[in-house]
C-alpha cells in the first residue's frame, strides 16, 4: 500500500510540474532595438554567380574531354565538350600551369563476343607506362560493352594520360573502340 501510494503521488507532482509549464508563456528571441532587415543588390554589389561548386572549384575549370580519334586500340587526340554540347575543333592540351584532376571516365566498345570482356587502360605515358586504372566490362547480347567509373577523389596528371583498348586475358573479346568521355577539372601547379 506504501508503494501504490508513493507511485501515485510522483505521478500527480510530474503531473503539477507539467502543467506549470505548459501554462508559461514562451516569447520569440529578439535582440534589443532590433529593426527588419532589408538587403537591396545594386549594380556595385550584385549577387554572386560565379560560386564555386561542392568541391570548391570554379565552374570555368571543369573539362569534359571526348576522344576524337584512335589509332589501332589507342585514343591519340581529346576534344573538349563546350557547355551547350558543342565540341572544340581543337585537340585539347592541358593550358600551361597546370594539372588535369580527373573524376570520370566513360567508355564504349562494339564488336564483341557477347559475355566475353573487354577493357581499357587509363596510363601516364612517360616515363613509364604507369596504369592508373584498369576498367573491365563484358559485352552484351549485342557485343556492346560499356562502363561508368566515378573518382570522389580522382587522379592527378601533369600532361593527359593515354587511354588504350585491351584484349583482357580473363575473357578476351575482339572489339572496336567506339567512345572515351572523361571529366575533371583543371587546377594551377
Amino acid at each position: 500500500m506504501k508503494q501504490f501510494r508513493k507511485i501515485m503521488f510522483l505521478v500527480f507532482g510530474l503531473g503539477l510540474l507539467a502543467a506549470l509549464l505548459l501554462s508559461v508563456r514562451s516569447k520569440p528571441a529578439a535582440a534589443a532595438g532590433s529593426a527588419p532587415v532589408t538587403v537591396v543588390n545594386t549594380s556595385a554589389h550584385p549577387v554572386p554567380t560565379t560560386l564555386p561548386t561542392h568541391l570548391g572549384i570554379q565552374p570555368s575549370a571543369f573539362v569534359a574531354l571526348r576522344c576524337n580519334r584512335f589509332v589501332g586500340p589507342i585514343c591519340t587526340e581529346f576534344r573538349r565538350l563546350k557547355p551547350d554540347a558543342t565540341e572544340d575543333q581543337v585537340t585539347f592540351q592541358l593550358p600551361k600551369g597546370t594539372h588535369l584532376i580527373l573524376t570520370d571516365v566513360y567508355w564504349d566498345t562494339t564488336g564483341g563476343t557477347p559475355g566475353k570482356c573487354t577493357s581499357i587502360l587509363m596510363m601516364q605515358a612517360g616515363p613509364g607506362p604507369v596504369v592508373y586504372l584498369a576498367s573491365r566490362a563484358p559485352a552484351d547480347g549485342a557485343g556492346q560493352a560499356y562502363k561508368a567509373e566515378h573518382f570522389t577523389a580522382g587522379f592527378h596528371f601533369s600532361s593527359m594520360p593515354v587511354f588504350a583498348l585491351v584484349a583482357n586475358p580473363g575473357c578476351p573479346s575482339v572489339t572496336t573502340a567506339e567512345d572515351i568521355n572523361v571529366q575533371g577539372y583543371l587546377v594551377t601547379q
